[in-house]
């Protein structure tokens, strides 16, 4: 089947996992790009439907550019994360994708997915501020023209909290797509306690068995932060790697150079650890939202409710 500028529409995804960010994505896709039958990107974020350079260039680009391996594959997929979040996305994947793709969306604990996301901000070097004041400034962050200039990625890297609100973010999708077309997974509740029924679940939804040689027990990307900031905050400015490597070296190399310091300055942090109010931060900014995507899902989400 041909679209009508010619791309076989057989390259092109029919199924698309927007989300949440922080919420297992990568896990997710480490365990589909295993399935034979599954067709995932070398690139697991091809970030196609929001860069605009690469918008621009048209359905045919992004099917030559991620998806021209594609052979005989059931399934052609994608997972990125950030699509969730940026309100100009659904319509993008509506007009490139056609309405009958299938949607996943998995969603983590609100306050659980903003404290991990400031986490990977601060181990990316781009957070200073303690997790409260971040939450405290967010607002202010994300409404600022002068901070926009200086970080333009700000809505993307500093919107803890304004992340959490799923209900609004799958109601821009209902815009464009049919709920019947879009599957929910909880990730404490179902992902984590019950991984296997839920993938099958998953499998079920998209039309397949799951292949058995399929590992599923995998965890990715677990979240970490510095031991010692300013280090890190060196690390991803590039000071230490052009330091080390001030004679021309392969670029795989200062990668490689550039993770493994990462690594060594990086700690798993324990839930005894961290020093704020869950449930204060629950009720504050999420109860109202919460009760209103458990509607709009059809599913009680009984670990939130703390």
């Amino acid at each position: 089947k041909l679209s009508s500028i010619g791309v076989k529409m057989n390259k092109l995804p029919n199924f698309f996992c927007v989300g949440a960010q922080k919420a297992g994505t990568t896990t997710l896709h480490d365990i589909l790009k295993q399935d034979e039958n599954i067709y995932m990107p070398e690139i697991k974020e091809t970030k196609f439907f929001l860069d605009e350079g690469q918008y621009k260039k048209g359905r045919r680009y992004y099917c030559d550019t991620y998806y021209s391996n594609v052979a005989t594959e059931a399934l052609v997929g994608e997972i990125d994360p950030e699509n969730m979040y940026v309100d100009y996305i659904p319509q993008r994947i509506y007009e490139t994708l056609g309405c009958d793709i299938k949607i996943i969306f998995m969603l983590r604990n609100p306050v659980d997915r903003a404290f991990s996301h400031y986490q990977m901000s601060s181990r990316r070097g781009r957070e200073d501020l303690s997790f409260y004041d971040a939450v405290d400034a967010e607002e202010t962050r994300l409404k600022s023209k002068d901070f926009k200039l200086r970080y333009k990625s700000s809505s993307l890297n500093y919107s803890y909290i304004d992340r959490g609100h799923y209900s609004s973010l799958i109601k821009k999708y209902l815009e464009f797509f049919p709920i019947e077309n879009m599957h929910f997974i909880l990730f404490e509740d179902e992902f984590l306690k019950n991984k296997e029924n839920t993938i099958d679940d998953l499998y079920s939804f998209l039309g397949i068995v799951r292949d058995k040689n399929v590992q599923i027990n995998l965890k990715s990307n677990i979240a970490t932060e510095p031991r010692v900031k300013a280090l890190n905050k060196l690390i991803h400015s590039g000071g230490v790697i052009k330091k080390i490597a001030h004679v021309i070296v392969p670029s795989a190399f200062k990668k490689a150079l550039k993770n493994f310091l990462i690594g060594i300055n990086s700690r798993v942090v324990s839930d005894k650890e961290r020093s704020f109010d869950k449930t204060a931060f629950m009720n504050k900014y999420y109860r109202e939202s919460n009760k209103e995507l458990e509607v709009l899902i059809g599913k009680e989400i009984p670990s939130w409710k703390i």
